[in-house]
């Protein structure tokens, strides 16, 4: 053999032993990028699974507030008054709410009141049920009641103006039965096995119901992420195990595949280029799109995109986190929109107004500048829920909010205090402006009444009142509240003269 041959031989074995020495390197090397990024994006997806699981134990918390911060349970302690039950802790506000316990606890925490819901009948509430829920009074999180998980919440019961000493105590509960948990399966947008045993392992706290998560990493097709939520009764976790399909590390292996065979053919020509060549297909690319990851995983900024320039599947592994990332705004969108407003009138939440309401009313403070509000009640709701159902009722608060919007001033903004009561806020709005307000107001309601669009009469009770030197926004309030209800009491006596 000649010499040449020889040499060409050698040169083209070297060559080709470097390749698969480097592609074995390079093989590695990706493949701890390709995990890295996995990893990053099922700890983000634990996340939004943390999210929607806290979002619907705190749905009840946030209901709960509401209730345990309304002067009708604080005078219910003291009174027992049966009217409280019968009008409000009805069959329908169980379901409404979807609760299936109720209790109302005295200072001595006693019960005063306390009911089952079973999804058709309101029972009694059994001694064993009502000492465990005292035992863990005051705490929030999950109870193991039959076998069943319960979501379990209390609170002391305070006034609305939060003036008055707390007392005693309510707890809401639902029961995760098989329909709640279908429902939890559709937000979470992922079928999960639902287990309880002991933690035997140490992990991270995440939150303040003591959720802890885990990631079990796997290079095959499949990992999973496992949620522990600690079982208040007893030394146990409830575990929702999801299973995670390895996208990224299934589609770079199917790449690398693909790449080791078509550069070892190229490359017997080029193996000087193949470092430069590899890292310029795949290699910065990669990088380049966990480094845009990471940009939006410090920032928070949802609205941003990824990009990796190219057809290929990293350039659909690009479309997928993008999709991934619009759905995840969509998401974080409809959490804000119902914390912020009320589903069914569109105007503000009582939060959300109340923040807007306390802005205002500093810079009244502050600059001397108007500002009034106007209290509003709707007339005998009670009564046309009773006579013609909710959903007439619900249509009567519509159309009452709607009147009211048609002749509030562009400036100005309502909210819902709660049941039947908005506040509306009138920034830079003198008291001849309330009153041209209320005018046009009284005209559209006597209006909208004659022309007998609905079975019923729409009828407001409204209070005034105009910053003057009030030094709370809650004092400002309930000056418009007691002014509100003046003017019912005036209107009843004079009816009834």
């Amino acid at each position: 053999m000649k010499l040449n041959r020889k040499l060409r031989w050698i040169v083209y074995g070297f060559i080709i032993f470097s390749l698969v020495v480097v592609s074995v390197v390079i093989h590695f090397i990706t493949l701890d990028h390709y995990k890295d990024v996995e990893v990053e994006l099922f700890n983000n997806e634990l996340e939004t699974l943390n999210r929607i699981l806290l979002a619907e134990m705190e749905d009840i918390k946030v209901n709960l507030e509401d209730w345990s911060n309304w002067d009708q349970p604080y005078s219910f302690i003291e009174t027992h008054e049966e009217s409280f039950i019968q009008e409000n802790l009805i069959k329908e506000t169980y379901e409404l709410m979807g609760l299936n316990y109720v209790l109302i606890l005295d200072d001595e925490y006693e019960l005063v009141y306390g009911e089952h819901f079973d999804g058709e009948n309101l029972n009694s509430i059994d001694d064993n049920t009502l000492n465990l829920f005292k035992k863990y009074k005051g705490q929030n999180g999950l109870i193991e009641i039959g076998g069943d998980a319960v979501i379990f919440t209390s609170a002391p019961i305070s006034t609305s103006n939060k003036i008055s000493e707390p007392k005693g105590l309510m707890v809401f509960c639902r029961t995760m039965k098989e329909e709640n948990l279908e429902k939890l399966t559709y937000r979470l947008n992922h079928e999960f096995i639902l287990d309880s045993g002991p933690l035997e392992k140490d992990l991270k706290v995440v939150n303040d119901y003591g959720f802890r998560n885990e990631l079990i990493y796997s290079n095959n097709d499949i990992s999973q992420a496992i949620v522990w939520i600690p079982i208040l009764n007893n030394e146990s976790y409830y575990t929702l195990t999801f299973e995670l399909e390895n996208k990224v590390q299934s589609l770079g292996k199917t790449f690398q595949l693909e790449n080791f065979i078509i550069t070892l053919i190229i490359l017997i020509c080029f193996g000087v280029l193949l470092d430069i060549l590899f890292r310029y297909i795949v290699i910065n690319r990669i990088i380049g799109l966990n480094d845009q990851i990471n940009d939006i995983r410090l920032t928070s900024n949802l609205a941003s995109r990824v990009n990796a320039k190219g057809v290929d599947e990293i350039g659909e592994l690009s479309h997928s986190i993008n999709d991934m990332l619009e759905e995840i705004e969509i998401m974080h969108g409809k959490v804000i929109l119902y914390a912020e407003h009320d589903i069914m009138t569109g105007v503000y939440s009582r939060k959300k107004g109340f923040e807007l309401l306390e802005q205002d009313f500093q810079i009244a403070k502050d600059s001397s500048s108007w500002l009034c509000i106007v209290y509003f009640d709707v007339d005998d709701l009670k009564q046309i829920n009773d006579t013609h159902g909710h959903s007439m009722g619900d249509q009567l608060i519509m159309d009452a909010v709607q009147m009211i919007n048609c002749v509030a001033s562009n400036h100005s903004y309502s909210m819902r205090l709660g049941g039947d009561e908005f506040l509306t806020v009138i920034p830079n709005g003198n008291d001849e402006e309330v009153y041209d307000m209320l005018e046009r107001l009284d005209e559209n309601i006597e209006m909208f009444n004659k022309s007998k669009k609905r079975s019923y009469q729409v009828s407001l009770s409204y209070g005034i009142s105009c910053y003057a030197d009030e030094a709370t926004v809650d004092e400002f309030v309930e000056s418009a509240d007691e002014k509100m209800y003046a003017f019912k009491n005036h209107r009843k006596s004079t009816r009834a003269d």
